[in-house]
């Protein structure tokens, strides 16, 4: 009887350090796992970075998905402008770029002569046509959107604080020689815009009105539709996309600081 006692706890001490051992063992193996998922993590991370961080940039070697001007030595300096530039705007079909300033003046880049020469250009701004003739800072620039005739933007419209908009037409050998001047505003404009199918031109004046201007006409400053009603100073005009239909837009919306937007039936 005490033998086969002394054998029950010789087993069961047998199966005591069995069990720990086995423990120890799951643990040391966990205790691995973790320092191989820290190795893996650590490498994951080591190879997101290289990927993420772009590469530093070498001038004159152009990289993939770069814009081809990174840094400010080989970007294009256009100068000439005697105050602050305002606004810019290219034309739809990137021939034009153009700079308006609080010089009273607005400069017309030709951008495919720009480009070639790149940072050697010796003075870029001999290539500017200067159009002037405002006798107060630029507020606001458009060019048409009638690309689809295949010649290009025909219109850049200029709005000052002088009261006027001028219209210039881009087909011309020297557009900067005769704008069109639009007057009828009692005050300063700051915002036009030319409606999808280049047949108005709408400006908004700090007098509460817009005005809508025909480029259909042989003289577009011959006259305009003054749209009235606000009670404070129009701040932005916008047409209506939908030329699909092949009349024209349809909606033309002011919104002015008497916090009240305005919809005009313009078809």
């Amino acid at each position: 009887m005490k033998r086969l006692l002394r054998l029950s706890l010789f087993a069961l001490a047998l199966t005591a350090v069995g069990v720990a051992g086995c423990t120890a063992g799951q643990e040391r193996l966990d205790e691995v796992r973790a320092h191989q998922t820290v190795a893996q993590s650590s490498a994951i991370r080591q190879e997101l970075s290289q990927l993420l961080v772009p590469k530093a940039f070498v001038p004159g070697q152009q990289q993939v998905g770069a814009p081809r001007f990174a840094d400010a030595e080989e970007a294009i300096s256009l100068t000439g402008h005697q105050g602050p530039v305002r606004g810019v705007n290219f034309s739809p079909d990137g021939r034009w770029l153009v700079t308006v300033s609080d010089d009273d003046t607005a400069r017309l880049w030709d951008v495919p002569t720009l480009l070639p020469a790149g940072p050697t250009a010796s003075d870029p701004s001999a290539t500017a046509l200067v159009l002037s003739g405002h006798g107060d800072w630029i507020s606001a620039v458009a060019f048409s959107p009638d690309t689809l005739t295949g010649t290009g933007s025909r219109w850049l419209v200029t709005a000052s604080w002088d009261g006027t908009a001028r219209l210039w037409d881009l087909s011309t050998r020297d557009p900067a020689s005769a704008p069109f001047v639009l007057r009828g505003h009692q005050g300063p404009l700051g915002a036009v815009v030319f409606s999808p199918d280049a047949h108005w031109l709408a400006t908004a004046s700090g007098d509460g009105t817009a005005r809508l201007w025909d480029l259909t006409a042989p003289n577009p400053a011959s006259g305009s539709f003054a749209l009235r009603g606000h009670d404070g100073p129009v701040l932005d005009v916008a047409f209506s996309l939908d030329t699909q239909k092949g009349t024209g837009s349809r909606w033309l919306i002011t919104t002015s600081q008497d916090s009240t937007a305005r919809l005009w039936d313009v078809s």
